[in-house]
């Protein structure tokens, strides 16, 4: 599943790991690592389009998805924190910041389709 989904599916995981299910844990730091490189690269593509031309009044639209990216990252090292000391109340810190960031990137999505249909 893509876009919006990717956020369900990763708080089912997180919800997993809180209530001890036994489930392998192999993605727990790689899929906020990649969820992080997303919106850094969102923020790359729509500084590049606004810098060419291609696209307008970009500017609060960039700073969400550095405010994602922000967040994104935070969620990741309290992942790996989360390794050297062990606190399995750190996943519904991670759930509800996904639970953030899948409101924060909604409202962003819509701004920036307006953005792409206005250009």
């Amino acid at each position: 599943e893509y876009g919006l989904k990717t956020y369900k599916h990763l708080i089912y995981y997180y919800s997993l790991l809180s209530e001890e299910v036994e489930i392998n844990d192999f993605g727990k730091i790689r899929s906020l690592h990649i969820l992080w490189e997303h919106k850094n690269m969102m923020v790359k593509r729509l500084e590049y389009l606004s810098e060419n031309g291609h696209l307008n009044n970009v500017e609060l639209t960039i700073m969400n998805y550095k405010k994602m990216a922000k967040k994104a990252i935070i969620l990741r090292n309290l992942i790996l924190k989360s390794n050297v000391h062990v606190d399995k109340s750190v996943y519904i810190k991670v759930i509800n910041g996904l639970r953030d960031l899948e409101l924060i990137e909604s409202e962003a999505l819509e701004k920036a389709l307006e953005l792409f249909r206005k250009n």
